[in-house]
C-alpha cells in the first residue's frame, strides 16, 4: 500500500490528481489574524451604524402614496336552454385604499420605505363572479402627526407644502390619504333590452397617486 502524501508536498513536487492541483497559501497565520480582524471590525460598524440609525428621532417625512388599481372587467358569455349566448362575465374588484392611523404606541415618522404601494383588486370572473376588493394599507403614525398637500415643481423638483390634509389628535383617528381605483365593467354591465351579448368590457381604473407631508403637531407651525 502506497501512504498519502500531504497536499502541500504534493504541489511542491508537482504531482497530478486532486492533491496536486491543491493551492499553497502564501500568507501566514498573522495575515490572517488581520483579514478576520479587519472583517470583524467592519461588521460591527454596520451594525453600529444600524442601531444609531434606528434611535434617531424623526419629527417630520415625505411619503409617496400610490393606491391599489382597481380589477379588470371580464367578457364571457353562457348559453341559455334554447341555445342563445347571454353575458356572464362581471365587474372587477376596487383597488385598496391607504389610510393613516394614529397609534400611541409610535412615537417616531421613520418608515422602512417612503413610497407606499397599495393592493390592487382582483379580476372579475366568469358566471357572474365578482373580482374581491383589496384590502387597505394601513400606515401607523403618531398620536398628534398633521398631515399636509405636497406640490413639486417638475422644473426644479422642489416640493411645495400646502394645505392641511388631517389633524391625526385621538388614538385610532384615520384618514384615508389616497383612494383605490374602481373596478372595471364586465360585459354583463352593458347587457340592456335586446343587447344581450355585449362584446366588451372595460379595465380597471388607476389608483390615486399623492405625495404628502407628516408634521408632529407639537413641532409644527
Amino acid at each position: 500500500t502506497m501512504a498519502l502524501t500531504r497536499p502541500q508536498n504534493c504541489a511542491k513536487l508537482g504531482l497530478g490528481g486532486i492533491w496536486g492541483r491543491a493551492r499553497v497559501p502564501r500568507y501566514g497565520s498573522r495575515a490572517l489574524f488581520l483579514i478576520r480582524n479587519q472583517s470583524t471590525s467592519s461588521d460591527k460598524a454596520k451594525s453600529t451604524k444600524n442601531f444609531k440609525e434606528k434611535l434617531r428621532f424623526f419629527d417630520r417625512a415625505f411619503l409617496r402614496f400610490r393606491a391599489g388599481k382597481g380589477g379588470d372587467g371580464h367578457k364571457s358569455f353562457i348559453s341559455d336552454r334554447f341555445g342563445n349566448k347571454l353575458a356572464d362575465g362581471e365587474r372587477g374588484g376596487d383597488g385598496g385604499n391607504i389610510v393613516l392611523r394614529a397609534c400611541k404606541k409610535i412615537m417616531n415618522l421613520r418608515f422602512d420605505s417612503y413610497h407606499i404601494i397599495g393592493s390592487n383588486g382582483e379580476n372579475g370572473g366568469s358566471n357572474h363572479k365578482r373580482g374581491r376588493k383589496a384590502n387597505d394599507t394601513t400606515i401607523l403614525v403618531p398620536v398628534g402627526t398633521v398631515a399636509k398637500t405636497v406640490e413639486r415643481c417638475l422644473i426644479t423638483k422642489q416640493r411645495k407644502i400646502h394645505q392641511v390634509l388631517a389633524d391625526l389628535d385621538e388614538d385610532g383617528a384615520t384618514f384615508v390619504a389616497a383612494q383605490g381605483g374602481e373596478g372595471g365593467l364586465g360585459n354583463t354591465s352593458f347587457r340592456r333590452g335586446f343587447r344581450r351579448r355585449p362584446d366588451f368590457r372595460v379595465d380597471g381604473h388607476p389608483g390615486e397617486q399623492i405625495e404628502v407631508f407628516l408634521e408632529l403637531k407639537s413641532l409644527a407651525d
